[in-house]
């Protein structure tokens, strides 16, 4: 059972579909909730077409209608390769470019009213077992309202960094996984805003840039930052500057190979050895 449910989870029970033709020119692709298009599949199915291998579509329709302006009526939650070879397809008999039996309307799953919670969650529940990549599933799961990734995008941004790329602005801060496990151990241990502590003397020593955040560094920093409330975060950050990311990579490499550490616990042991031979600083524990 999941652990932290999204907002579209529970009302999302109360929502029924029913199955039955939509026209093509009724239905349009939300990015909120989808993932990046294959090309190779989509041209692979447009090559090898066949009315009925379009299958059943899931569409629905979302309040507010399309962000776009397009003005059509459902977003489609499920079948989107299959729908833009079929509507590219259409586009080129049409215009007299090949010919196709291409058909106006197919048969969907429909779902009337969603919000864009619902909507996003219903991506996830439909493409659990599908290979939707990590990165596309949570991006989805915080447009589905995912509590643990809206905390994590709150610290994010409060450090100044980015979680997902967007309108052409890169994500700098990609690390879902390192966010998660850390915004965890800030609910565990009291610390509320653990993350964007950690965040913030990585921004300070490294930059904000694309590239800037180390995850394990980033990991480690969280780390002894809750395990050390009297650790001043200053002197940790002129330290990780000091040293730089490829020379704590380096020595926590050496640290991992002779003592058989993880990576992230020797780099640890490392910045707190480090951390602790500076002058006038009270000695804190990895």
């Amino acid at each position: 059972m999941r652990d932290d449910k999204s907002e579209g989870w529970e009302t999302l029970k109360t929502k029924h579909s029913q199955i039955r033709k939509v026209s093509l020119g009724d239905i349009y692709i939300d990015p909120r909730f989808q993932r990046a298009l294959g090309e190779h599949r989509k041209d692979q199915i447009k090559e090898e077409f066949h009315p009925e291998g379009i299958g059943i579509l899931v569409v629905a329709t979302i309040q507010g209608g399309d962000p776009s302006g397009s003005g059509r009526a459902y977003a489609c939650i499920d079948g989107q390769t299959r729908f833009i070879a079929t509507g590219q397809l259409a586009a080129e008999v049409a215009a007299g470019e090949r010919q196709a039996d291409v058909p106006s309307e197919i048969t969907a799953e429909v779902y009337e009213n969603l919000t864009v919670a619902e909507a996003a969650e219903l991506f996830r529940l439909r493409n659990f077992q599908a290979a939707v990549p990590v990165k596309e599933r949570e991006r989805i799961g915080l447009t589905a309202g995912d509590p643990l990734l809206q905390e994590v995008q709150r610290q994010v941004d409060m450090a100044g960094f980015t979680l997902f790329a967007e309108n052409g602005t890169p994500a700098t801060m990609p690390y879902t996984d390192v966010g998660k496990r850390v915004v965890r151990w800030a609910r565990r241990y009291g610390r509320p805003d653990l993350l964007a502590e950690a965040l913030t003397v990585q921004a300070n020593a490294f930059g904000t840039d694309v590239g800037s955040v180390d995850k394990v560094v980033l990991q480690s920093t969280a780390n002894l930052l809750r395990k050390n409330p009297h650790l001043k975060e200053d002197q940790l950050t002129e330290l990780l500057k000091d040293r730089g990311t490829a020379k704590i990579g380096g020595e926590a490499e050496v640290l991992r190979t002779q003592l058989s550490m993880r990576k992230a616990t020797a780099t640890e042991f490392y910045l707190a050895r480090e951390y602790n031979n500076l002058k006038g600083v009270e000695k804190i524990r990895h």
